[in-house]
């Protein structure tokens, strides 16, 4: 298991020389933080030495929470069509405690369920954390290729049709993958 200094570096960055330690006595702040503090590397001049502003700390998201917890998600493939997964995927967003902002994709539609629909990923507003694939198998490597032209930090894919299908399934996941500029490898990470 790796020490707490370690786990702190794996989630936060500062700049300027500077490292990040735990504060000495205190385990939390007031709202039940890990207490830390800047602690200066050795030979290094201070900002304030240099008549340079301080450092900041900069809070990096930990690489899951676009899955567990994204700020907003785009149903690639939504509809109101009661028997598709589309309809599903924005039903539930919209019924339960989400709480992000729900994006229906669908060059077919102009709203689904009262929401704007855009006609591709990269119409829609601001940076997607979550984009979730509910078209044909055929149609993926495209979407996943725009998926990642727009910056879309995270896919899930709800298709049949891939390896499970045979060789031309199999030809259709290597081009989803080399998409994402990742190995054709499926062991291999696609980050």
């Amino acid at each position: 298991m790796p020490s707490h200094d370690q786990q702190v570096g794996a989630e936060f960055s500062c700049g300027a020389g500077y490292d990040l330690g735990r504060v000495s006595g205190i385990d939390e702040d007031l709202y039940g933080r890990p207490g830390f503090r800047l602690k200066r590397r050795r030979g290094l001049t201070m900002p304030s030495e240099r008549n340079e502003k301080s450092p900041l700390i900069v809070r990096r998201r930990p690489p899951l929470d676009v899955f567990f917890q994204p700020r907003n998600v785009a149903v690639i493939g939504a509809t109101e069509e009661k028997s598709s997964v589309g309809h599903s995927i924005v039903s539930n967003l919209k019924r339960t405690s989400f709480g992000g902002s729900i994006y229906p994709i669908n060059p077919n539609r102009s709203s689904v369920f009262d929401l704007p629909c855009f006609p591709r990923i990269s119409d829609a507003p601001g940076k997607i954390d979550l984009a979730v694939i509910v078209t044909p198998a055929r149609t993926v490597p495209g979407i996943i290729g725009e998926c990642a032209a727009a910056g879309v930090e995270g896919a899930i894919i709800i298709s049949a049709g891939f390896k499970e299908t045979g060789e031309r399934g199999a030809i259709l996941e290597q081009e989803t993958l080399r998409a994402v500029g990742g190995s054709s490898d499926p062991t291999a990470s696609a980050s």
